[in-house]
């Protein structure tokens, strides 16, 4: 058959006809829902759980997944706070706040986001509160709950705030920074055992050349310093780096003593400038932790520290970097599982350092002692595990010496003489990196192999380790903080 012109046209008026009844028809179907009354929506958790909730400033957000697992598109009915307008509580869904919200539509095999804030009036007491309420789905007749639970606490504010005289911070609440919390010179900060800080992004203290700090933690309650958005009920919160950005000690004659101190999550641990104190030192760290900083755990400048019992652990920079000075390290443990890309060793030595305006200062480093300790990680130099690197200049006082240590290094060929009875290379140290257990392995070579002469001179006493386990009651001293004991 051959079609004309005319058939043509014909053709065309009829196929846009069927197409046009086709659409018609499309369009006027409904779509299917799931309405059965057996379906459940899904939730990514039962429970939103806040903790801690500082009063009056609001938390971070969290975010609530609701699941639709069937075949089918669901509508859920609505969406709504148990409390309503009066609850402390925030919800956002599809970028709008609201208290209640009807009709939502959730694609077969798709998800929605449902994201929850809470604010806290303050109540005015040291004891912490907790605020409850729940998010309340209608689908299909159907209703589900999930439940929002925070504890409130009510704090200490300090903005920018700088300290005069004696002050001593109490434990009977937090308190949180926002800027720089300043010791003046000629001041002093005393800090009970107990007591939390808790620093703002991009906020700090700094004690002032002739200020004095006094950190009085203990083994049941040590002083921790920390970011003011940690969230202990989610365990991945606690991992991030450089949520604030920690202690600057500056030079001079002052005078700082921490006790059972734990320094988590900040750009740099502690920094700490010239002073003029040799003995006693001018930093004493007994029994502290410094973990998880972006930059550097331990940074000084021709300084005098003392540290015993300690644990320096993951660091994006150095664990610990000495530019000139005298230090005095026992029975502490340098290791450094870095999670992210790492490109220096754990452990820098150094006779000279450049200032904040980049001028170099020659600066002997008297001496540095590592007894009975461990220095280990995962840094690589030319295919190599190394996680000490020094840098001397010629004509400068340059001395360290690790006694009786578990150190990973590349520096025996040139400085032999600096390591004495030393165990160079390991494994199966620690219990469990990944999860920053560092106590020592079953089958660790760190076990039994420390020196009593180390202990027995020790200016601090350091017959317990960190946990407050003796280190004197079975057949040796093991190296590092902490002290293994079998079946327990």
């Amino acid at each position: 058959m051959i079609l004309t012109k005319r058939h043509s046209k014909w053709l065309i008026v009829i196929l846009l006809t069927a197409s046009g009844f086709s659409f018609i028809f499309q369009s006027c179907q409904k779509e299917e829902f799931n309405t059965g009354s057996d379906f459940k929506l899904e939730f990514s958790n039962d429970t939103v759980i806040f903790d801690t909730v500082f009063t009056s400033i609001g938390t971070a957000t969290q975010a609530l997944m609701v699941y639709n697992n069937s075949d089918l598109p669901v509508k859920i009915a609505s969406v709504s706070l148990a409390g309503g307008s009066s609850s402390p509580y925030r919800i956002n869904i599809d970028g709008d706040a609201v208290f209640k919200q009807s009709d939502l539509e959730i694609a077969a095999k798709d998800s929605l986001y449902i994201f929850v804030k809470v604010t806290i009036d303050p109540n005015n007491t040291d004891e912490p509160l907790i605020r409850t309420d729940s998010i309340l789905f209608e689908t299909n007749g159907n209703l589900q709950e999930v439940k929002l639970v925070a504890w409130g606490q009510d704090a200490y504010f300090h903005n920018n705030d700088t300290l005069s005289g004696n002050v001593e911070f109490t434990n009977n609440k937090p308190h949180v920074i926002y800027g720089n919390l300043v010791v003046d010179s000629l001041s002093m900060l005393t800090v009970d055992e107990g007591v939390q800080l808790c620093f703002h992004k991009n906020s700090g203290l700094i004690v002032r050349n002739t200020g004095t700090l006094k950190v009085n933690g203990t083994l049941a309650s040590p002083v921790v310093f920390r970011s003011d958005t940690y969230v202990n009920f989610d365990p991945l919160h606690d991992t991030v780096p450089g949520m604030w950005n920690g202690l600057w000690l500056q030079g001079g004659s002052g005078k700082y003593d921490f006790t059972y101190a734990e320094i988590r999550n900040s750009d740099v641990g502690i920094m700490i400038d010239s002073c003029n104190a040799s003995s006693p030192p001018a930093l004493t760290l007994y029994n502290c932790k410094i973990r998880n900083t972006t930059s550097y755990g331990l940074y000084t400048q021709s300084a005098t520290i003392l540290a015993a019992n300690c644990e320096f652990s993951n660091s994006g920079g150095y664990l610990l970097c000495l530019q000139g000075g005298s230090y005095d390290f026992r029975h502490c443990t340098f290791a450094n599982y870095w999670q992210w890309l790492r490109k220096t060793p754990s452990v820098y030595l150094r006779n000279s350092y450049e200032d904040i305006l980049g001028r170099s200062h020659k600066s002997p480093l008297n001496t540095a002692y590592f007894g009975n300790s461990i220095v280990y990680g995962t840094y690589r130099e030319d295919d190599t595990l190394t996680e000490v690197i020094a840098y001397a200049e010629k004509g400068i006082g340059f001395n360290f010496t690790f006694d009786n240590c578990l150190v990973i290094n590349n520096l025996q060929k040139h400085y032999s003489s600096n390591f004495s009875n030393c165990i160079m290379k390991a494994d199966s140290v620690f219990m469990d990196t990944d999860h920053w257990n560092f106590e020592l392995d079953t089958l660790s070579p760190a076990l039994n192999i420390g020196s009593r002469n180390i202990i027995n001179f020790s200016v601090l006493n350091i017959t317990s380790d960190l946990n407050g386990i003796s280190r004197v009651s079975d057949t040796g001293p093991d190296l590092g903080a902490y002290e293994r004991v079998e079946n327990q």
